[in-house]
């Protein structure tokens, strides 16, 4: 072989020795724009997930507020005849009527009383609602027990009247000692 194609074969090896390079370097290029990409949809769905919950702080921040609003202006009714007391104002202020006189009973739990209340009244259904919620505010009840409402058909003055009629479980917490 002559001393040209010798330079030939270099130059053609080496322009080959390029494309495989560049071929090479240009697949490794490809991969890491797609790793970039993804890294780019993670990082973008991570800021979205601390969006998410920057603002669900802010609504728990809310709701703490909330919280302590509402037990700072909460109604804690000590003995019984305040606790029934307080039940017959709401129930009057509500425009609804008792249909079942309140009773308490009363068990025995660590040095309390747990006194479960049941009751019956007569009203609409908003009535109803904010009654069970005027309830829920007080201190000491620890639940609504059960709550069950029904329909009852009346004939007034020719008409026909439709009444909700709510059955109230509550459990409240007592000293053993409260009347």
């Amino acid at each position: 072989m002559t001393r040209l194609q010798y330079i030939l074969a270099a130059i053609g090896g080496a322009v080959l020795l390029a494309v495989i390079c560049l071929v090479f370097l240009g697949n490794n290029l490809i991969k890491a724009y797609h790793q970039e990409s993804q890294v780019s949809d993670k990082i973008e769905k991570l800021e979205q997930a601390a969006e998410i919950l920057a603002q669900q702080r802010q609504e728990l921040s809310k709701l703490q507020g909330l919280e302590n609003s509402i037990r700072s202006s909460s109604i804690n009714v000590e003995s019984s005849s305040a606790f029934l007391a307080y039940l017959d104002s709401q129930i009057m202020a509500l425009s609804m009527n008792i249909v079942d006189i309140p009773h308490e009973e009363s068990l025995p739990y660590q040095g309390y009383a747990v006194k479960e209340v049941k009751l019956s009244v007569e009203g609409s259904y908003h009535s109803i609602v904010k009654f069970v919620h005027q309830i829920e505010i007080i201190d000491r009840v620890s639940i609504v027990k059960d709550l069950n409402i029904s329909r009852k058909l009346i004939r007034q003055e020719g008409k026909t009247r439709l009444f909700l009629i709510a059955n109230l479980t509550l459990q409240r917490l007592s000293t053993s000692n409260e009347n």
